[in-house]
């Protein structure tokens, strides 16, 4: 069995808990490297206004509303989760 390779795999996720904080729009991810002093650091995604910042060192996923609010935060494990696994919500209320 092969393994997909681990951005395919956050990106699929990201995707997915995005469907599931009612967010299901038909466009793609943009995608932007973050770099820090120079170093990469980790990504953003975007779609539709709605944000996910994955920080490597930090191992989470931050998902942003279009106002920029702090609507979920996910370890990146439970990210790349299969899409028949429940994701582990974590709301910020």
């Amino acid at each position: 069995m092969q393994r997909e390779p681990v951005m395919q795999r956050i990106r699929a996720g990201i995707v997915r808990v995005l469907r599931d904080l009612g967010y299901d729009a038909p466009e793609p991810l943009q995608e932007t490297l973050l770099l820090q002093n120079g170093h990469y650091c980790g990504r953003r995604f975007r779609r539709d206004g709605v944000s996910a910042v994955w920080f490597h060192e930090e191992g989470e996923v931050k998902f942003y509303a279009v106002d920029g609010s702090l609507l979920a935060v996910h370890p990146v494990d439970h990210v790349m989760e299969p899409e028949d696994m429940p994701s582990v919500d974590r709301r910020v209320a």
